[in-house]
């Protein structure tokens, strides 16, 4: 059992069948044009109106044919008070195209349209191609008021830390929380939010919801996702293998197996291992097929497995085929409650010693092989090359269609994805559950750090990943000439007898 504190505090319960099943994947307004909003002369009905010295007195009338009023100027009246959006306003110095300043705040004289153009309107057709009079325009107006204030966009920031959900960030106007982004209540309260809908009412209060600032970038790490007991209502997906992102409120959600009562749950995003499959064939160098191999020997009555790799050594085979290996003391693993083996915190100790080492760092793969594997560092290579990897993708190697797809026989993880491991694995070891085995470890660390999956079910023939009934003498299935693993062979005559099987079919042409 692992638990977990934070926002949401509750126990997860590593149900077997939900951490061994992989699931299925689960208007803006247009202005009004200038000439509707301040015309200075309109023929309305065939009819001209003469402006008589300045202010145009009428408001514009609209019927089917023409469109709605939607922007700011077009929705005010045209005298001094309060317009559409609650704002004060002086609107008498809205003039029709004498002396005084125009609706955009410009200074317009005499014989200057609205829009800042010389015209000629003594008599004649104005820029609309609209019959007017304006004989009497050219009359002196009455002193200029006060230009009208154009529509103000959000306040520039005024500095402070960036905030996280209930601080004000009216002032820094940016977030901690990745994917958060500062929404202003009013002109006094802004706070980080994952969503806001203007006009949204909390606690009897509207929000005007506008952004300020730019959302709180969300990294690449485990950072990109979260973890079970975090929210995740902003990055919107699941650092723990089959959790989904359920909807508590409009301020948390957070990563559950299934719905929890009296919550919204609505799933707003899943575990980030179904969707990180490795495209391949971008740009860049490829990968090459260097390999550093390594056996954890165990203190296994049942196995002898120094026995084993003495094999593979006399056959130049196993992790004795790659360029790099190395050999580890185990320990005796303990048995889960679903009597499956438990040895994490065996391999977290291991892989430790592998970074210590440091021969993974001069390879292009590390490769972990259990010692009753047999397997060939040539025929990896080969799937390898297929799979056109490049330099700088961090990616593992699904080998099988069983369960969650990766099987600890043979794991395989480029030099990047072991960067990505090293730089956090104590993030795994604190939040990912020891209770099962370090395979589902390994898989689950690795789709946490963002690192992309490729699969190649090919590669390994494992006997407990076939659903067949188990027969360890059984040779059969090693009669491959391309299959570059096979599992599990605890004696070291049925051990050799698969090498020899697979060898020969090798001979005999892929």
């Amino acid at each position: 059992m692992l638990t977990h504190q934070g926002s949401d505090q509750y126990d997860v319960v590593q149900d077997k069948d939900f951490l061994l099943s992989e699931e299925g994947v689960s208007s803006a307004a247009s202005s009004q044009p200038r000439w509707r909003q301040v015309a200075g002369a309109m023929l309305i009905g065939g009819t001209a109106l003469v402006a008589t010295a300045g202010v145009l007195a009428s408001r514009s009338t609209h019927s089917a044919a023409t469109a709605q009023v939607s922007s700011k100027v077009g929705l005010q009246a045209y005298g001094a008070g309060v317009d559409a959006y609650g704002q004060q306003q002086v609107y008498g110095a809205e003039v029709a195209y004498g002396a005084g300043v125009d609706a955009y705040g410009q200074q317009a004289g005499a014989g200057v349209d609205a829009y800042g153009q010389q015209a000629v309107y003594g008599a004649g057709v104005d820029a609309y191609a609209q019959q007017a009079a304006y004989a009497q325009a050219a009359a002196p107006a009455a002193a200029a008021a006060p230009a009208a204030v154009a529509p103000a966009g959000p306040p520039p920031p005024t500095g402070g830390e960036c905030g996280a959900p209930g601080d004000n960030c009216a002032g820094s106007q940016c977030c901690k929380d990745p994917g958060f982004q500062c929404f202003s209540k009013n002109n006094d309260y802004a706070t980080c939010r994952a969503v806001c809908e203007k006009g949204m009412i909390e606690e009897g209060e509207p929000w005007d919801c506008t952004p300020l600032g730019q959302p709180a970038p969300v990294p690449d790490g485990p950072e990109h996702c979260s973890w079970s007991g975090e929210n995740c209502i902003a990055v919107k997906c699941c650092n723990d293998a089959n959790m989904k992102c359920f909807q508590k409120d409009g301020y948390f959600a957070g990563c559950k197996f299934k719905p929890v009562e009296g919550w919204d749950n609505t799933v707003i995003g899943e575990f980030r291992g179904w969707h990180q499959a490795y495209s391949g064939g971008g740009a860049g160098a490829p990968l090459g097929t260097s390999l550093y191999c390594i056996a954890v020997k165990s203190p296994n009555a049942r196995v002898k497995e120094d026995q084993l790799l003495q094999a593979a050594q006399a056959k130049s085979i196993g992790i004795y085929s790659c360029n790099d290996n190395s050999v580890f003391d185990g320990a005796v693993a303990a048995k889960t409650a679903w009597k499956s083996i438990s040895n994490t915190d065996i391999f977290i100790n291991v892989w430790n010693q592998v970074q210590q080492q440091g021969k993974w760092q001069n390879n292009d793969w590390t490769v972990k092989a259990d010692p009753d594997c047999v397997f060939f560092g040539q025929r990896i290579g080969w799937h390898l090359e297929k799979l056109n990897i490049k330099q700088q993708d961090a990616v593992y190697i699904k080998n099988c269609d069983f369960k969650f797809r990766f099987q600890g026989s043979l794991e395989i993880f480029s030099n990047e994805a072991m960067k990505r491991y090293y730089q956090y694995s104590g993030m795994c070891a604190d939040k990912i559950g020891h209770e099962g085995g370090e395979d589902f470890f390994m898989m689950t660390c690795m789709d946490a750090m963002g690192v992309e999956a490729v699969e190649d079910d090919s590669i390994l023939y494992d006997k407990y990943a076939t659903g067949e009934h188990l027969v360890l003498d059984d040779v059969s299935s090693c009669k491959s000439g391309y299959t570059a693993a096979f599992h599990p062979f605890r004696t070291v005559d049925v051990w050799e007898d698969c090498a020899t099987a697979a060898i020969q079919a090798e001979q005999k042409g892929r």
